[in-house]
């Protein structure tokens, strides 16, 4: 972004990415080495059986999540209508992983060397109280079979999310994201995140085919 479905997280820290409209990104902070002579009293650097929550280095440092939520790891289907959270569901439709010359002819310029335009479509639905405008509260980011991920691009598809006006309570659009990824990207998955809730930014994965 394989694995996804609520996968809210694996693998990533979007951040979908900054994902469009959402957070920064900072890796996990790590310890700073020190000079203090070793000591026979145990202290909480020592290995523990206790499992963690925390990221760790494995994981990419510009995840949609932004280092947020825990992510489920079920598989999700392209096509398969999600909450994301209390005030999206959403559903990704198969993309399109060739897509350069309908981009190029939006008026973008060429993808970079070794690199190539995709597009992924996505209907959202505003399940909250009040209107809400898609790619101010969601975003997306790819990881491809080998595991790189990319963050959406700044250069407007066909049919862009960008242009999908505030939703009403009940109301859905559709758009899309574009990318530019390493040409010969396949597979993998798509992360999708809301940020409508700052304090609790919720990711979910779908597969790729």
């Amino acid at each position: 972004m394989w694995v996804a479905a609520a996968l809210v997280i694996v693998l990533i820290v979007f951040g979908i990415v900054k994902l469009a409209g959402g957070g920064g990104d900072e890796p996990p902070p790590t310890a700073d080495p020190t000079t203090t002579e070793p000591s026979e009293e145990p202290t909480s650097d020592e290995p523990s059986d206790e499992p963690s929550d925390e990221p760790t280095s494995e994981q990419p440092s510009d995840d949609p999540t932004n280092g947020g939520a825990d992510v489920p790891t079920d598989d999700v289907a392209l096509g398969d209508i999600v909450s994301l959270d209390a005030n999206w569901d959403a559903t990704v439709e198969e993309p399109n992983m060739d897509a350069t010359q309908l981009v190029v002819d939006e008026g973008n310029p060429e993808p970079g060397d070794g690199k190539k335009y995709v597009i992924v479509y996505a209907t959202v639905t505003n399940t909250s109280d009040e209107p809400r405008t898609p790619w101010n509260d969601l975003g997306m980011a790819y990881v491809n079979a080998n595991g790189d991920q990319f963050d959406s691009s700044n250069v407007v598809a066909p049919d862009d999310m960008y242009m999908v006006s505030e939703l009403a309570p009940g109301e859905s659009g559709t758009g899309t994201w574009v990318f530019e990824v390493s040409e010969e990207s396949t597979g993998g998955y798509w992360l999708m995140a809301s940020f409508a809730d700052s304090d609790s930014p919720q990711v979910v994965s779908f597969v790729n085919p």
